[in-house]
């Protein structure tokens, strides 16, 4: 088998080696491109994971890191509401701004 080889699945329990490789040039034009292009910063959507800068406990018991969240709602100040997801629990965070700091979400 070629190092170009590619290995299909056919059917169930059944896997076919080809090495044909499609000629056809892609589909996507060069203007559509990805949407995260270096220089671009991608706006907060309904659905889209971000994510949570907690802040750490006060008294220092608890270090400050970081937790997957979901946006919500885009509020019109700005803000987000978020669901953040956290080997806790599951946290509802409101007005959250966008930021490296404590209490942010990037």
């Amino acid at each position: 088998m070629g190092a170009n080889a590619i290995i299909a699945y056919s059917r169930p329990g059944r896997w076919r080696r080809s090495s044909k490789r499609s000629s056809s040039p892609s589909k996507r034009s060069k203007t559509q491109g990805s949407q995260n292009e270096i220089g671009t910063t991608p706006s907060p959507s309904v659905g889209r994971i971000v994510v949570y800068n907690y802040p750490g406990g006060a008294d220092g018991k608890f270090a400050p890191k970081q937790s997957p969240a979901m946006v919500q709602k885009m509020n019109e100040d700005g803000t987000v509401e978020t669901i953040v997801f956290s080997v806790y629990g599951i946290f509802f965070n409101h007005g959250v701004t966008r930021g490296n700091g404590p209490s942010q979400w990037n």
